[in-house]
C-alpha cells in the first residue's frame, strides 16, 4: 500500500482494489471452467451408454435378433438422453429468466407436490410428514417454483434411509420457509460440494428416481436466479434443506 496522503493514494487504493477484483474474478472463472468441464466429462460418459444400446439393439432388429424387447430398450434409452438433454437445456433457461411472473399459491402448490410423490414415498416404506401453513401467497414464476419443490422432495425420497420425510411451510415476518429434512447415512458429506452436477454423496436407494445428477443443480440455480436464498445443513443422522423466499 502507497502511503502518500494525498491523491495518489487513493489512486494506489483503487488500483488495489481492481487488482483484487480481477483476482477475483479470475478464480471464479476458473471454477466455473472446472465446473463445466467436469459437467461435459460426465454427459458425454452419461450419454455413451444409450447410443451404444441403441446401436446395439438397433443392429440387432436388422439381423433379425429381436426377441420383441429390443425396441422397447430403444425408446427407453432414447428417452433417457432426451430427459437428459432437456435437464440442461432447463438449466440455460433459468439463467435466461424465461419465465412468467404470477400470483402463486405456495401452500397449495407444495400440498399437490406432497400428494403426488406421496405413492413413491410409501412403496419404499417412507411417511411423508408435511407441515403446511395456509395461504401462503407469493408474486414468482410458477415452472420454477415447481422445479424447484419437486427436485427437493425427489431427492428426499431418493435418498432417505429412514422411514419418514419431514416438510414444513411457514412464514416469518417478510419470508416464506420451506424445510424438508430426512435421513441419510453418510453424515460426512461435502456440503459444499453436494450442488456440483454428479456429485455423488450417497448412493440411490430408488431406481425410479434414478435422475439425471442435475437436481439439485437446478434447484441452486434456481435461488440464485430468483433471489431465493437456500441452506443445507447435517443435523445428526439428517440432512436438511432449507429455502427462504422473500414476500
Amino acid at each position: 500500500r502507497v502511503a502518500t496522503n494525498d491523491e495518489l493514494e487513493g489512486v494506489a487504493d483503487s488500483l488495489n482494489l481492481m487488482g483484487n477484483q480481477i483476482i477475483h474474478f479470475q478464480q471464479s472463472l476458473q471454477e466455473k471452467n472446472i465446473q463445466m468441464e467436469m459437467l461435459l466429462e460426465n454427459v458425454t460418459h452419461d450419454l455413451k451408454t444409450p447410443i451404444s444400446l441403441i446401436q446395439l439393439y438397433a443392429n440387432g432388429m436388422k439381423d433379425g435378433m429381436d426377441d420383441g424387447s429390443f425396441l422397447d430398450t430403444i425408446i427407453d434409452e432414447n428417452q433417457q438422453m432426451s430427459d437428459m438433454v432437456n435437464r440442461l437445456l432447463y438449466l440455460s433457461r433459468i439463467d435466461k429468466n424465461q419465465f412468467d411472473t404470477v400470483e402463486i399459491d405456495l401452500s397449495d402448490r407444495v400440498s399437490k407436490l406432497v400428494n403426488k410423490y406421496d405413492m413413491l414415498a410409501k412403496e419404499r416404506q417412507i411417511e411423508i410428514c408435511s407441515s403446511l401453513e395456509d395461504n401462503l401467497k407469493i408474486l414468482g414464476r410458477e415452472e420454477l417454483l415447481q422445479s424447484l419443490f419437486a427436485n427437493l422432495i425427489t431427492n428426499s425420497i431418493k435418498y432417505s434411509t429412514g422411514k419418514e420425510i419431514v416438510i414444513n411451510l411457514s412464514r416469518r415476518i417478510n419470508v416464506i420457509i420451506f424445510m424438508i429434512m430426512n435421513d441419510i447415512e453418510n453424515t460426512e458429506l461435502d456440503i459444499e460440494k453436494i450442488w456440483m452436477p454428479y456429485y455423488v454423496g450417497e448412493q440411490s436407494r430408488n431406481k425410479k428416481l434414478s435422475g439425471t445428477g442435475l437436481g439439485l443443480s437446478i434447484v441452486q440455480r434456481i435461488c440464485e436466479t430468483q433471489g431465493y436464498s437456500i441452506d443445507c445443513s447435517i443435523e445428526g443422522s439428517k440432512i436438511v434443506f432449507a429455502v427462504e423466499i422473500p414476500v
